[in-house]
């Protein structure tokens, strides 16, 4: 996979993460059950943090040690190190909005009982 292919799909799966964040954030539309949101949200948050806490020590390692004289690099490891810090950060991201929406519900359980 290329580097621009990579960018987009992971680009996708964030958006996709990002709906499903939105839809925990708000009243969700009264037909999509809840537990549809949270399990996407919940699985591009483990693929956000997991691939890119594989790929950021790779980086810094290319970055640090290099390669070969004469053999070009992949991708622009600055690029590549600020998409992997990103991706971490938006992984945590949505693991906290998860848990903020899940606190949120017991608190209106509560309040209801």
């Amino acid at each position: 996979m290329d580097a621009v292919t990579e960018v987009f799909a992971t680009a996708c799966w964030a958006l996709l993460a990002a709906v499903a964040a939105w839809m925990l954030g708000r009243a969700r539309p009264a037909r999509l059950p809840r537990w549809i949101p949270v399990v996407i949200a919940w699985t591009v948050s483990g693929f956000l943090v997991a691939w890119n806490c594989w790929k950021l020590p790779l980086m810094l390692y290319l970055a640090i040690a290099g390669l070969p004289a004469g053999e070009p690099l992949p991708e622009n490891l600055g690029a590549a190190a600020v998409q992997c810090v990103l991706g971490v950060l938006g992984g945590a991201a949505l693991v906290a909005t998860l848990l903020h929406a899940r606190i949120d519900q017991e608190h209106s359980s509560i309040g209801d009982a």
